[in-house]
């Protein structure tokens, strides 16, 4: 009996867990590469996939029209992602720092109209935070040092150990989706960039005919330190 529930306990302990997969639009960076000769182009294109998924999730103002994530519908947004993150001038050879996708993302988002949280981890990335962030349905950025390289994480399989605990990436190369363990990816050598939007409260309409618009005008009378008075 006891061999039986240790081999109960055994299988559950390797069953795997991990998040529905984010429909993240994936760009094939080499297109800007073979026809405009853009090199080291990983940064922007990781940032336009994760605008785009944004914009496709309550943000449209982030992209014009239905961003489809193919070329060239996604090409505005990316010479414009790259002037913000300072990579336009691929011809150097120049790529997009960490700190530099932090604030050009924080930048693009609020030239938008849009206010969102971008965090840049300052030291090792945590799974549970990769795992956190995923299971929110908020996209996660990946500067690899070992690969050398920018992604977008979409889904997680968890594991055991780093070699048992799976990540789906856009990589920006054909094939542009692919699966590769945490061990590959480096945890002890990247960095990560969260991005998280505030979520946009709906508007009310004050009018006569709202049943409402007396209390939502003493509300923001109240919150601006104004006083109602009764009409004589």
């Amino acid at each position: 009996m006891k061999s039986v529930l240790l081999a109960i306990a055994i299988a559950l302990a390797m069953v795997t867990v991990g998040n529905a997969a984010l429909d993240v639009p994936a760009i094939d960076q080499d297109i800007f590469t073979a026809t405009l000769g853009y090199r080291y182009i990983c940064g922007p294109t990781v940032a336009t996939e994760l605008v785009a998924y944004w914009a496709r999730n309550g943000y449209p103002n982030l992209m014009n029209g239905q961003p489809s994530g193919e070329i060239p519908d996604t090409s505005a947004a990316m010479y414009e992602l790259f002037r913000t993150m300072l990579v336009y001038s691929g011809y150097t050879g120049t790529y997009t720092y960490p700190d530099t996708m932090r604030s050009g993302l924080a930048r693009y988002f609020a030239d938008k109209g849009y206010e969102a949280e971008v965090v840049l981890t300052r030291s090792t990335v945590k799974w549970a935070d990769i795992k956190s962030e995923l299971n929110a349905g908020r996209p996660v950025l990946i500067l690899s040092y070992d690969l050398n390289h920018w992604l977008v994480l979409t889904e997680y399989t968890d594991g055991p150990t780093i070699y048992s605990k799976y990540v789906t990436v856009l990589c920006g190369h054909v094939p542009l989706i692919r699966t590769i363990s945490l061990s590959t990816l480096g945890v002890f050598n990247m960095k990560a960039v969260y991005v998280r939007p505030k979520v946009i409260t709906p508007v009310t309409e004050i009018t006569p005919y709202n049943e409402s618009w007396y209390a939502a005008a003493k509300a923001w009378c109240d919150a601006n330190g104004w006083e109602i008075e009764k009409a004589d």
